[in-house]
């Protein structure tokens, strides 16, 4: 609980709750113990933002703190893409976006189309791969957790899409190797 944040206003910092639980979860008297001795907790510097999302999903599998594609919220504003949140009034055409893979689904009524829902820090959008794009990519769409896509948005009925032309992997995004998307249901 201390790791995921429970005790968060009890303590100066996480770290400082995990200490203090992890003392008084010892047992008292060993043998090693000597009267007097110093059971005051060290100062313990208080955790980056990123270690926080990192033992969030560690401890609970989500975050209710920073989501993980808000660390690259900067990156995204120097490449001029759009948060998901924002697809919904992009012009339609070239679009790249960035996302944490929520789902991915195949069914097969679909010809082989894939479905991907990504999602940000502002909302989720939907992605559709085609089949020959599925299979030239395979491993890549399904095995990274946060994937770069690069496609064309279009809307349909009120529905925005983005169909993929190509993906690339996106690396070391805090908490993001620790999450499981809903796959192939």
């Amino acid at each position: 609980l201390a790791r995921a944040g429970a005790l968060d206003g009890l303590a100066a910092n996480r770290r400082e709750a995990l200490w203090e639980v992890l003392r008084v979860a010892r047992p008292r008297a060993g043998p090693l113990d000597r009267p007097g001795r110093d059971r005051s907790p060290p100062a313990l510097e208080a955790p980056t933002p990123a270690q926080l999302t990192l033992d969030d999903y560690a401890s609970l599998g989500g975050t209710t703190g920073t989501h993980p594609i808000a660390y690259l919220a900067p990156r995204r504003r120097r490449a001029g893409m759009p948060t998901l949140a924002e697809l919904a009034a992009h012009p339609t055409g070239p679009v790249r976006v960035v996302g944490l893979v929520n789902s991915r689904q195949r069914p097969a009524t679909a010809k082989g189309f894939v479905f991907l829902s990504l999602e940000d820090e502002t909302g989720m959008a939907n992605v559709v791969v085609r089949p020959d794009l599925f299979e030239r990519q395979h491993e890549l769409i399904t095995g990274c957790p946060v994937l770069y896509v690069e496609g064309l948005l279009e809307r349909r009925h009120g529905v925005v899409n983005v169909i993929a032309r190509r993906f690339r992997a996106v690396r070391r995004v805090p908490g993001a190797d620790r999450t499981r998307s809903h796959d192939f249901h």
